[in-house]
């Protein structure tokens, strides 16, 4: 017995793993990588009040339905500036996605030796960036045709409400249950050597894979509309209500995302 510490760990170790009160506080792991960069976010997202990607589109009359459907698509891409989408989806994610980790990133701190533990937490959130990163270039472009073609149909007023519409149903599925339980899921780690770093970050991609899969849709169809900072605080609360409660309120969530749509369409 005078070989193994209290806690169960070698008199070595003990010290190099990080204890329960140690995963509390504004300077633990968690808040230092979650919480603290998405209230970063959110500050700059009230300041510039909220995440709006409008698209105002000058059209040209052109002969043919498939013509002009082809110049509303292209009006939409010409009339952003992609520095400043670039940077607004950059804040909304962090704004957003942190803090659904926070469990996950105290999970890796308990597990990391003191001197990897930034390293391994880092190297899993560029793992998880990265899905996320691409899944926001490919919903942009998505948007961007989808709202180009709503406005040559005249039907612009009427796409937001059906992508919270679709959102809402998305929430009510088996198929969103399904990949939300996988959100939950937790995989081994090795904790030395680049076994370790490649564990991190391969736990950060498979994560992000999970999350995007229950949460791409609830996030990026309701932004089919004009996308301001009340329709960011309900879609925030909905991903966060679904990570920290053991039986999410999918019925909830659909009826907030339903309001939400008819909230867009009184507003256009």
């Amino acid at each position: 017995m005078s070989g193994i510490a209290r806690n169960g760990n070698p008199p070595g170790l003990a010290a190099d793993w990080l204890t329960g009160s140690a995963q509390r506080g504004l300077d633990s792991p968690a808040f230092c990588w979650t919480i603290a960069p998405a209230l970063a976010a959110w500050s700059i997202i009230g300041v510039t009040s909220g995440f709006n990607m409008p698209v105002g589109l000058c059209l040209v009359p052109r002969d043919g339905v498939a013509a002009g459907l082809q110049t509303a698509v292209r009006a939409a891409f010409y009339t952003i500036d992609p520095g400043r989408w670039s940077l607004d989806w950059l804040v909304m994610l962090v704004a957003m996605m942190p803090p659904l980790l926070t469990p996950i990133v105290s999970h890796l701190a308990a597990r990391s030796f003191v001197g990897r533990r930034n390293r391994t937490i880092g190297l899993f959130l560029a793992g998880y960036g990265t899905i996320w990163i691409a899944m926001a270039g490919l919903a942009s472009l998505l948007l961007l045709a989808v709202r180009g073609l709503s406005a040559g149909l005249g039907a612009g007023a009427l796409i937001g409400p059906i992508g919270c519409a679709a959102a809402a149903i998305w929430q009510l599925s088996d198929a969103k249950r399904r990949a939300l339980n996988r959100c939950h899921g937790k995989v081994a780690l090795r904790v030395r050597g680049w076994a370790a770093d490649r564990d991190a970050l391969d736990f950060g991609l498979k994560h992000g894979l999970r999350c995007a899969q229950a949460c791409a849709p609830t996030m990026f169809l309701p932004m089919l509309g004009s996308h301001g900072l009340v329709a960011s605080v309900v879609i925030f609360l909905i991903l966060l209500g679904e990570r920290t409660r053991a039986a999410p309120q999918q019925t909830a969530s659909a009826v907030l995302l339903t309001m939400l749509g008819m909230v867009s369409l009184a507003t256009n």
